[in-house]
């Protein structure tokens, strides 16, 4: 089975592999940070060859609002363009 490469979003670095190693940060993207870091994203994607991303997420949180918008922009605005797969993770009773 092929190793599929896992990545972090963050909003103040972008897309973090698992393994990368950053110093600690108290950062909550707002609606003004979606287009500098989708931009960042969309370098990222180039960058790395990235084709698909599968976006695990709770869909219920408007925090994470900002952040799917600029790796939703980020993809469509890539080229060649990037497909998102949105996945909606259940709250743990």
């Amino acid at each position: 089975m092929a190793k599929v490469p896992f990545f972090i979003l963050s909003g103040v670095y972008g897309l973090l592999s698992a393994e990368e190693k950053i110093p600690d940060y108290d950062y909550e993207l707002g609606v003004l940070g979606v287009e500098p870091l989708s931009v960042k994203i969309r370098t990222q994607l180039q960058l790395f060859g990235i084709q698909e991303i599968r976006f695990y997420t709770k869909l219920d949180k408007p925090k994470w609002t900002p952040y799917l918008h600029a790796l939703l922009r980020a993809a469509n605005t890539s080229q060649p363009r990037v497909h998102v797969d949105i996945h909606k993770l259940e709250d743990e009773a």
